[in-house]
Formats: C-alpha cells, sequence, structure tokens
C-alpha cells in the first residue's frame, strides 16, 4: 500500500484521464486489499475461537488447554493466579486488537479522491468491525470465555466442603476443645483423618475448556490444616 501510494504521486500532474484511470486501478487494489484483510481478521478470530472450545470436561494433565491457573487459598479465600478476571482480560484484548489493528491501514483510493464508491465512502476498519463473521466470531469468543468462568467456579465450589479447616482459628479451636468432656474424642480425630484423605483423592488437574485448574497448592493447605487438627487433638489425647 506504502509503494502505490507513492506510485499514486507520480500520477497527480498526468492527464485528467489518466489520473482518472489509476483511480480506477487504485479502487480495484483496495477491494483486493479489503478481501484480503476481511479473510486474515475473519481466520485470526476464527482461530482464537476453536482454542477456546478446548476439551468440554477432562481430568487429565495431559490435556489441551491454553492458560493454566494455580488454585491456592488465600485470606480464607480460594483464588487463582492468574485470576480468571485476568486471563478474560487478555482474551478480550486479542480479541480487540485483531480488529483495532486495521485502523493503522488507509484505503490507497483515499489518498487519491477522500473517497470510494467501492467502498461506500468507509475505512478497512469499519467494512471489518461492520462484517457478521467477524461479529459472530467475537460474539463466540465472549460466549465461550463466560461458559469457561461459570465452569471453573462450579469447579472452584468443590472444595467449599472442607471451608471449616480454613474458617476455624486453630488454637482458639483447640483450646476450646481441651476445656471439653472429650466423649467423642476417637470420633473427632477420625473426623479430621477422613478429610485429610479425602483431600488427597480429589483431583490436582482439571480442564475446562481452555483452562487448566491446578490444584496442588490448594490440596497442600488442606491437607496442612487437616493434619494441624489431627495432630492437635491426638496430643490431647495422649496428655
Amino acid at each position: 500500500i506504502l509503494e502505490t501510494n507513492v506510485l499514486s504521486k507520480q500520477f497527480e500532474t498526468n492527464s485528467t484521464d489518466i489520473q482518472k484511470e489509476w483511480i480506477n486501478h487504485s479502487r480495484k487494489i483496495d477491494d483486493m486489499v479489503l478481501q484480503a484483510l476481511l479473510n486474515c481478521t475473519r481466520s485470526s478470530l476464527n482461530e482464537l475461537d476453536v482454542l477456546l472450545v478446548g476439551d468440554e470436561h477432562s481430568t487429565s494433565d495431559n490435556d489441551y488447554f491454553t492458560f493454566s491457573t494455580a488454585v491456592d487459598l488465600r485470606n480464607g479465600e480460594i483464588t487463582c493466579e492468574p485470576s480468571l478476571i485476568s486471563i478474560t482480560n487478555s482474551i478480550n484484548e486479542v480479541t480487540k486488537q485483531t480488529v483495532n489493528i486495521m485502523k493503522e491501514l488507509q484505503r490507497v483510493s483515499q489518498n487519491q479522491d477522500g473517497r470510494s464508491s467501492d467502498l461506500n465512502n468507509k475505512t478497512f476498519y469499519e467494512i471489518i468491525c461492520a462484517d457478521k463473521i467477524v461479529l459472530n466470531t467475537t460474539v463466540n469468543i465472549m460466549t465461550h470465555v463466560t461458559k469457561c468462568a461459570r465452569k471453573v467456579q462450579e469447579e472452584l465450589f468443590i472444595f467449599q466442603k472442607y471451608k471449616c479447616l480454613w474458617n476455624m482459628d486453630k488454637v482458639s479451636f483447640l483450646r476450646r476443645y481441651s476445656k471439653t468432656s472429650k466423649q467423642n474424642f476417637d470420633m473427632d480425630v477420625q473426623k479430621f483423618k477422613t478429610m485429610f484423605d479425602a483431600i488427597q483423592k480429589e483431583k490436582t488437574y482439571e480442564t475446562v475448556n481452555f483452562v487448566q485448574l491446578n490444584f496442588s497448592l490448594l490440596k497442600q493447605e488442606l491437607c496442612n490444616l487437616a493434619s494441624y487438627f489431627e495432630t492437635g487433638l491426638i496430643a490431647m489425647g495422649r496428655d
């Protein structure tokens, strides 16, 4: 396009007929460039769309995924690093920039007469933004992101059944327990041992669409808490 713009200046001093012919030729170039840009944008967005479909639901650590996030327990909340918001923002930014880059490209004929009947006086960017395939693919991408985020929250919620472990103040619990009659001592010890075993059996990896959840840090933290309460009660029993 840059070379064509330079070439067009050489025709500015030529006859009217030659200039008109060059303008018509420039518009044909615009049509070809537009089609190439449309195909490129559609293809890029489609590849991203396909990339985000991923595996619907799988538990193997060898499954295909685009993003990986570590699940951990921080300040009494189950969190992901990077967060789902960060992952979503990255996808949104890639989607937006795939189209926005077209703002940098001008029509060849625009530098001739400031208009183009073939392109309805619109820029490449305006035409591509309004393209139905581009719009539909963008909507599909956002739908995949929303669907994945919902599924991820469902996977995180599974660990809420262990919430009692991180909601209890460890020192206060053991201090209060030491003042009880301990009639259900064996049952109480077994409760935390059962929790420990159950946590260890929880999946370490879960691939949801395009995101792999790594639960290793969360499992380790929960196991540490369950073990703390179990060993604390056992120590009291010995006393």
